[in-house]
């Protein structure tokens, strides 16, 4: 358990407090100290990243092991350019809130989930014990009718929801084959592309994009610049192909405009603020701007979506109890025609 990532909410936790406590003047190494202390839960990890900032490792390098490689990314970036205290500010509130939205999420689903285990043990005792009774019931009263009969409900359901997990295991064994042999780029195309959430996924990569561009034209670096950054990090991350592909597209002498069309996770708005003709500080607030904007964005989406969580649920609760309830009264009812004949 000593190696094991800190979850989202402990993740929230950390920064929201690590940003208090640096907001409120204290140093890096304070700040830390005093979280270890109040931190009873994750003190050796604390105690471990303060370990390697004292060995002269930077913060990201130090926090990397315990963190999602987005917040890793997002903290190296920060502290190479300054705003580091910035940066930990917005992580713990974006992390705080899609901590809440996770909170949320399992609150909706607690009852529905309760629902279908109770309905899945109901179905299991009606095919256990219940459905053996009816079938000897039928043939009792209409031996003949029970022989002639056709169509069994209990056959009919079991042979459909066969067909649909064996459909649905066949595509997801596609997608997953497909989704190993691509690159990030085309991951993230994908990723943006999905439906229902893909609009979400499309919010987050707005908010994320605009926040960092923010802090690198803070800083002073231009398009040719943030390009060889990026391709500072790991070959395999989205970070490194993006600068390497979009220094690539420059060097063809296409415009950046096609760049940004051409993959549907970058948010078309950056398109505005680049070809304003602003500078780079009036640019760099301006994306801070529409970072904050996409984020509340985003939260209100989820909330729109999460709405609809629980109804949809239902709805496949009340589907699995009228099969139920077709499973074992169409043979009482075919029992009953047989003894009226």
């Amino acid at each position: 358990m000593a190696n094991r990532k800190l979850s989202l909410k402990e993740q929230a936790k950390f920064f929201a407090f690590l940003s208090s406590m640096l907001q409120a003047g204290f140093s890096l190494q304070k700040s830390l100290n005093n979280i270890s202390i109040l931190g009873q839960k994750n003190t050796k990890k604390i105690q471990k990243i303060q370990q390697g900032l004292n060995s002269g490792k930077t913060f990201s390098q130090t926090i990397r092991p315990w963190v999602s490689q987005t917040v890793y990314f997002q903290i190296k970036i920060s502290e190479q350019h300054g705003n580091l205290d910035l940066s930990i500010q917005e992580l713990g509130n974006f992390l705080y809130g899609a901590s809440e939205q996770v909170q949320k999420l399992r609150g909706l689903l607690l009852y529905p989930f309760i629902l279908l285990f109770l309905l899945t043990g109901m179905c299991i005792s009606i095919k256990i014990w219940l459905m053996p009774q009816l079938k000897a019931f039928s043939t009792s009263v209409d031996p003949v009718s029970s022989q002639k009969m056709t169509f069994d409900p209990g056959q009919f359901f079991k042979l459909l929801g066969m067909i649909v997990i064996v459909v649905l295991v066949v595509y997801l064994l596609r997608v997953f084959s497909w989704w190993l042999k691509q690159g990030s780029l085309t991951r993230h195309v994908w990723y943006a592309q999905l439906p229902i959430f893909g609009k979400i996924y499309r919010l987050y990569s707005a908010y994320l994009t605009s926040f960092e561009l923010s802090l690198l034209f803070r800083c002073g670096l231009d398009i040719q610049e943030i390009c060889s950054y990026l391709q500072e990090f790991e070959e395999s991350s989205l970070y490194y192909q993006l600068g390497y592909e979009l220094e690539c597209f420059l060097n063809e002498g296409q415009e950046l405009n096609m760049f940004i069309r051409r993959y549907s996770f970058i948010p078309h708005e950056l398109l505005l603020f680049l070809n304003s003709g602003d500078s780079q500080v009036e640019m760099s607030e301006e994306l801070a701007f529409f970072s904050k904007s996409s984020y509340h964005n985003l939260l209100r989406e989820s909330e729109h979506i999460l709405t609809w969580i629980q109804p949809i649920l239902f709805l496949i609760i009340a589907a699995v109890i009228i099969g139920t309830y077709l499973a074992i009264l169409l043979p009482i009812y075919s029992s009953i025609g047989g003894i009226y004949k």
